[in-house]
């Protein structure tokens, strides 16, 4: 689970090379690019490649690889402008919980919060720096949830996905159930009882795991993992999921990514599930693919009218 969070916090950056423009003065000493009248620094540069090398666990010495991270937070500037634009803004709460999403998929990557503290200090890296780059990701991803949430997906199209896809993702040869989950760091016992003792109490479990859960991939959607088999799980997240009835919450239960608070949502059969069981995981693929075609011609416009100079690295 740990990997999917690289994929959640880069997903708005990690889309390729920008051009640069053709025939445009100089870049000042110690910039990097200019985007729309807005520079990126050399500095601003070398902490995001410091924060990939902590994250990805490898240097990122070689002039491909910092041409690439370049491009990329020019795209991100270009974003967070129109966000700026539209009105989109982050709260110091959600800055924080992101922190911590951040910090317990390093601890998965590293040996715990010691050995995560020990290669924060050999890169130089800060928790504010690193606080800032959270800060600049959720404001850009505050509006491509944005741009994505202007188009919708009909009926038609989702019974057409599934009348294609129904024998192979929609058949199941075993009982299958459906869960949310909430997952906590492993060295936050206490904190994940909290959790837990809230959900029990009538907490709203999709609020709750979109404040606390350290999995960015089901956090968004309220923790849910749509339908699952036993062998589609770790075996101590399977037996506890299999184990409590539709509407029960478990306590948490610990498994090599952290502790978990899982909410029994549904249990079906083996056989084939129906389009209306089947509705909220069809939007979600659906949906989503509709959605990437119509943000990636969102961004491609920005590019084109943007005005951007940057430097080719050398070194």
């Amino acid at each position: 689970m740990a990997k999917r969070f690289v994929a959640a916090v880069l997903m708005v950056m990690m889309l390729g090379a920008v051009l640069a423009g053709c025939g445009q003065p100089k870049l000042s000493e110690g910039t990097v690019a200019v985007v729309n009248g807005r520079t990126v620094t050399q500095d601003d540069l070398n902490t995001r490649v410091k924060i990939f090398e902590l994250f990805f666990k490898q240097p990122m010495t070689d002039t491909a690889s910092k041409q690439q991270v370049l491009d990329q937070m020019v795209r991100d500037r270009l974003i967070r402008d129109q966000a700026t634009q539209a009105g989109v803004t982050v709260t110091d709460e959600q800055v924080e919980a992101e922190m911590g999403r951040f910090l317990g998929a390093l601890e998965n990557q590293y040996a715990g919060r010691d050995e995560v503290n020990k290669r924060l200090g050999e890169l130089g890296l800060t928790n504010d720096q690193i606080a800032t780059f959270l800060k600049d990701f959720l404001i850009g991803q505050g509006m491509v949830e944005k741009k994505k949430a202007e188009v919708q997906v009909t009926d038609d199209e989702l019974r057409a996905f599934y009348e294609a896809k129904k024998d192979t993702l929609y058949t199941y040869t075993e009982d299958v159930t459906r869960a949310a989950h909430i997952l906590v760091p492993l060295d936050q016992p206490d904190k994940a009882e909290e959790i837990a003792a809230k959900a029990e109490s009538g907490g709203d479990f999709a609020e709750l795991a979109k404040l606390y859960s350290v999995d960015p991939g089901t956090a968004k959607l309220g923790g849910d993992l749509g339908y699952f088999t036993r062998t589609d799980m770790v075996e101590e997240f399977a037996e506890a999921a299999f184990s409590i009835e539709p509407g029960e919450t478990s306590d948490p239960v610990q498994t090599e990514f952290g502790w978990h608070i899982i909410l029994v949502k549904d249990r079906r059969s083996a056989g084939l599930l129906d389009f209306d069981k089947a509705h909220d995981d069809l939007v979600n693929r659906v949906l989503a693919e509709k959605q990437e075609k119509a943000y990636d011609q969102w961004l491609a416009q920005l590019e084109q009218n943007a005005r951007i100079q940057k430097a080719t690295i050398t070194g």
